[in-house]
């Protein structure tokens, strides 16, 4: 049995392994940074993160309970929205921005008991992109959890975007904007996940049709095109070893998350936004990118479009 706290590390003597033979996923430095998280302080807990996911798990249902100390310094009695499958809900949306970490072999692979749009429904070494000012969005999202929706919260600080704003700066340009004039989010239909482990998410976003090219499957990385021609030269794919679904070629659906500050190209708007794959109704994650917005107008049929999305 091997016992750790933040002063000392105890191992019982029955223990036959040498101690130098453990690989803590904090070291000292670590620990002293998780001291000093406070609540609320999201940055901290991403970097806290980082540091925890790739570990390995015999029930991989664990993974959350592991965590949980962590998450409860950052939690407090001043925070009544808390948090929500590893995270945050005062900062929900800063949370899907998560990828594989450089040096760890690219890949990332599904953790089953845990959603896909959640760092952990994904069981190897991830890392997230740090913003400042944090990246803005005008979604509002929707848990469906016994078969009843709860809204999360209101995105950046309580204050809703105006969807027709964005609308208007992504497509300015496009052919297609008129269409987007005027967007309506219903309330959220009831939908049963009894096939799921985990709580669904339903929310109203724009969706893109691009093609992949020059996949690389060492680094689980590709080239994205869009209708003319345009190209983003790195997509991640996610669970590339685990699915034909990538073999499977034709186009590939995006759904826009939030504005970006890791713009690929430093004269236009960037959008953080999430490749899906369909289940049933249900969209799971299977890849991310950072979208310039002239990638986002320029799709191909039958996009871009407005829609209602189910996320697992």
């Amino acid at each position: 049995m091997y016992f750790r706290c933040r002063q000392t590390e105890r191992a019982e003597r029955a223990y036959s392994q040498n101690r130098d033979h453990l690989s803590p996923w904090m070291e000292l430095n670590d620990r002293t940074e998780a001291s000093r998280l406070y609540p609320g302080d999201s940055i901290t807990l991403r970097k806290m993160i980082d540091r925890f996911s790739g570990r390995q798990f015999s029930l991989e249902e664990d993974a959350l309970r592991a965590f949980s100390g962590i998450l409860r310094r950052y939690s407090s009695p001043d925070n009544p929205l808390g948090i929500f499958q590893g995270m945050p809900l005062d900062s929900f949306h800063e949370f899907f921005n998560f990828r594989a970490r450089a040096g760890s072999g690219g890949l990332l692979r599904r953790r089953k008991e845990f959603p896909s749009y959640a760092w952990l429904g994904w069981r190897d070494a991830l890392r997230y992109q740090l913003a400042l000012p944090p990246p803005a969005t005008w979604i509002k999202f929707y848990i469906h959890e016994n078969g009843s929706p709860q809204a999360v919260c209101l995105p950046n600080g309580g204050k809703e975007v105006d969807r027709s704003v964005i609308a208007d700066r992504m497509f300015r340009y496009s052919p297609h904007r008129s269409q987007f004039c005027h967007l309506e989010a219903t309330p959220p239909t009831t939908h049963t996940n009894a096939a799921f482990r985990y709580p669904l998410l339903q929310f109203w976003t724009f969706s893109t049709h691009l093609r992949l090219e020059k996949i690389n499957p060492l680094q689980g990385s590709c080239v994205a095109y869009s209708a003319h021609g345009y190209f983003l030269p790195r997509v991640q794919l996610d669970g590339w070893e685990e699915s034909s679904f990538f073999e499977e070629g034709g186009l590939f659906e995006f759904i826009v998350l939030a504005e970006s500050h890791d713009k690929p190209d430093l004269y236009a708007d960037s959008y953080l936004a999430i490749m899906v794959e369909w289940q049933d109704g249900i969209a799971q994650r299977r890849g991310i990118a950072d979208l310039s917005w002239f990638l986002v107008a320029d799709s191909f049929p039958p996009g871009p479009t407005w829609k209602a999305i189910t996320l697992g």
